[in-house]
């Protein structure tokens, strides 16, 4: 029995009703969330690298890579049964941040990677492992595409 049924002009919502605000609610608070950068984090490719190996995602250096999105060459690593990861650092932060917002334009090119840019580096990760976005995401603030 519900005890409200027999108070004048008081109606217990539905279910439909609640779960359709608790939907709305969630949107509009995923979207006041910020990516919170570790400290300290890492701002060159070395340290960059490092940093993933130590949170346990493995990487093999596999060579030279070159984008024609970016004015730099960088470098390839293989993550170990995550993917790839291109990482171009930069002599000049202003060169990254012409070449960063040069990418939302071109995004086709990078067949579905996500970018990250902070500083003088940006990271192509070509992958679909959730750990690794998360902590790229961490490091180097929230993905650009």
């Amino acid at each position: 029995m519900n005890p409200f049924n027999n108070a004048p002009g008081l109606a217990v919502p539905s279910a439909r009703v609640f779960c359709v605000a608790l939907f709305v609610l969630s949107i509009a608070l995923a979207g006041c969330t910020r990516t919170r950068l570790v400290e300290g984090a890492p701002d060159d490719a070395d340290s960059l690298i490092t940093y993933l190996n130590e949170k346990g995602i493995a990487t093999d250096h596999t060579g030279f890579v070159a984008q024609p999105l970016f004015s730099e060459g960088g470098e390839e690593y293989r993550l170990m049964g995550s993917g790839r990861l291109h990482v171009y650092e930069y002599k000049h932060e202003e060169a990254a941040e012409f070449d960063a917002r040069k990418i939302g334009v071109r995004r086709a090119n990078l067949g579905g990677a996500h970018v990250y840019h902070r500083g003088n580096l940006i990271v192509v990760y070509f992958g679909r492992n959730g750990n690794v976005k998360i902590t790229l995401s961490n490091v180097l603030g929230p993905r650009l595409v």
